[in-house]
């Protein structure tokens, strides 16, 4: 996603009956900035037949919260600082990462 910058520039008149001293302002940016975050996964099956899969998040700005979640919908954590999942089942699987600015990104998993 591009980087999103946006500015503001008002202006006061003077000398006018009822208006204020002139004056330019720059209002506050407002940013909207989106580096690319990257999502890498490994996946483990264990004796029982059950996966556990380790994300890893690099690019946007950290801290990152995370949300687990099957296809269907249904949360899988709710501990969105956490990175590593086990006892999962065949099926497909979506995380949806945010960054500090709040841009995201969905990474889809298929487990066998």
């Amino acid at each position: 996603m591009p980087n999103i910058f946006c500015s503001a520039v008002i202006f006061f008149l003077s000398g006018i009956p009822g208006w204020d001293v002139l004056k330019s302002t720059t209002a506050p940016d407002v940013i909207a900035e989106c580096p690319e975050i990257k999502v890498t996964y490994s996946i483990k099956k264990n004796e029982s037949a059950l996966y556990s899969i380790d994300f890893e998040l690099t690019g946007g700005r950290a801290p990152y919260k995370l949300v687990f979640y099957m296809a269907s919908g249904r949360l899988i954590s709710s501990d969105f600082s956490k990175t590593g999942f086990s006892g999962l089942d065949s099926g497909e699987y979506q995380l949806t990462a945010f960054d500090k600015n709040n841009c995201r990104i969905t990474q889809k998993v298929q487990l066998p």
